[in-house]
């Protein structure tokens, strides 16, 4: 199952509570205990698969283009000058409610490794 791994990858970028609330789409902190306890009873839907897919995807560019494991971890919490950022830490794209921007930042690291 999917789900413990990214409780994992959250915890690694300090996402608390409603912090992980907010990047699976969810409303009520009970569903995300519920998650933890029980990750095999979760239906997932289309979106769900989406924003799982978004997190792995940028938990792995992460650790190809930041080695230093507390580097890649600290990353989408330290400020960004990149203009796609406009000086803003990259997690608060992620905090936004919106897939679309799960799949930017997706992309702007994706981006990055093909450099």
């Amino acid at each position: 199952m999917v789900l413990p791994v990214i409780f994992e990858i959250l915890a690694k970028w300090s996402f608390g509570v409603k912090d992980q609330m907010i990047i699976l789409g969810l409303v009520e902190e009970q569903t995300l205990h519920s998650w933890r306890e029980h990750p095999e009873k979760v239906e997932m839907t289309h979106d769900r698969i989406d924003r799982v897919s978004y997190i792995l995807g940028i938990f792995k560019s992460l650790e190809t283009l930041l080695p230093d494991p507390q580097i890649a971890d600290s990353w989408l919490s330290t400020p960004n000058d990149n203009s796609f950022f406009n000086g803003a830490p990259p997690k608060s794209r992620l905090l936004t409610c919106a897939i679309a921007d799960l799949a930017a930042v997706r992309n702007f690291l994706s981006s990055q490794e093909d450099r």
